[in-house]
């Protein structure tokens, strides 16, 4: 008669082991979009168990082996610019907002640093970064009750952080022109942004597990554009009425002229300080009252509309001040022909 012996076999992973377990975990981890996987430090553990008998005796008999281990972390990282296309921004401007997403695609808490370049090459111009907030307050776009970061973000697995990058750009800039910033998340876990993948970092993972540098090299970046505004404004004028003192539409002595003047902002970006000048020719008077834009009428003075009549200068003033491309204006007024 002889008995097995039961024994409890032990995990002891080599170099190699360790290598071969990183790569299947961020081999996990590539077939996904991003995932944090199963956490780090958790413990596996797998069993083997064999049941016997032993001659006529119908005792079922029991053995088994087991081993354990603690899944590493990954330390991975990915940041995307958000905006759908270049941000147009006027020259000068201030405070000029670039959105990225920062994203923990590792499978353990991380600290993340983040960093912005506005040197690249490749670009018209350097924008001017002022500095960079953290989405806090549940509303999309920065506003400035978000969090101004300082220094570090903490990023749970699956963890995300909106960033907005606020920069200044310099004035006497052309239309059109492109600026470049970069943004980079790395992890502040010791030795491991920059480094290869695989790279492996015992005890230096969450908890004390070993960490494991994952394909992004544990640094993720992403560059978004400022593009200077391409605003064209075009004007034209045209008379669309004309009554004679006949019931006629002759441009006779003491005919009423009305006179149409469109405004066309086109392309991107703003408009600054707009503003229409008409002067009546000295052989024309001006109607009074007769001054509308977009078909509502506006005072001769100057006062708290857009728009006014100068007797003095025989002028025509429209303001419409800042005004951001596309937009359109028609401006219309009466005028007599002087006998």
């Amino acid at each position: 008669m002889f008995r097995l012996k039961e024994e409890k076999m032990v995990f002891i992973p080599s170099l190699t082991g360790w290598c071969l377990l990183a790569a299947c975990l961020i081999g996990i981890w590539t077939g996904q979009a991003w995932a944090a996987g199963t956490p780090a430090g958790t413990t596996i553990t797998n069993t083997a168990t064999v049941t016997y008998t032993l001659g006529s005796d119908p005792t079922l008999l029991t053995a088994a082996a087991s081993n354990s281990f603690e899944v590493q972390e990954i330390i991975n990282l990915t940041a995307v610019w958000q905006d759908a296309a270049d941000v147009t921004v006027d020259s000068p401007q201030t405070d000029a907002v670039l959105t990225f997403l920062v994203t923990n695609t590792g499978n353990g808490p991380e600290d993340v640093r983040l960093l912005a370049d506005d040197t690249l090459t490749g670009d018209d111009f350097n924008p001017a970064v002022q500095s960079l907030w953290l989405e806090s307050n549940g509303s999309a776009g920065y506003q400035t009750d978000d969090t101004l970061y300082a220094g570090s973000v903490a990023l749970n697995a699956d963890g995300q952080a909106i960033v907005y990058v606020l920069s200044n750009i310099a004035g006497s800039l052309s239309q059109n022109q492109s600026g470049q910033v970069q943004v980079t998340a790395e992890s502040l876990t010791p030795g491991a942004a920059g480094q290869s993948a695989g790279t492996l970092l015992p005890n230096a993972g969450w908890n004390g597990v070993d960490a494991v540098v994952g394909l992004s090299q544990a640094v993720g970046s992403a560059m978004g554009v400022y593009r200077t505004a391409t605003v064209t404004v075009t004007l034209s004028k045209s008379i669309v009425a004309i009554a004679d003192t006949h019931g006629g539409q002759r441009p006779e002595d003491n005919a009423r002229l009305t006179y149409l003047i469109g405004v066309d902002v086109a392309g991107t970006g703003m408009a600054q300080s707009l503003e229409i000048i008409d002067a009546i020719a000295p052989e024309m008077t001006y109607v009074p009252g007769s001054l509308t834009v977009d078909g509502m009428a506006r005072t001769d003075a100057a006062d708290g509309d857009n728009a006014d009549f100068d007797g003095a200068n025989a002028i025509v003033h429209i303001n419409l001040g800042n005004i951001a491309a596309p937009a359109a204006f028609t401006i219309q007024f009466d005028t007599t022909i002087n006998p």
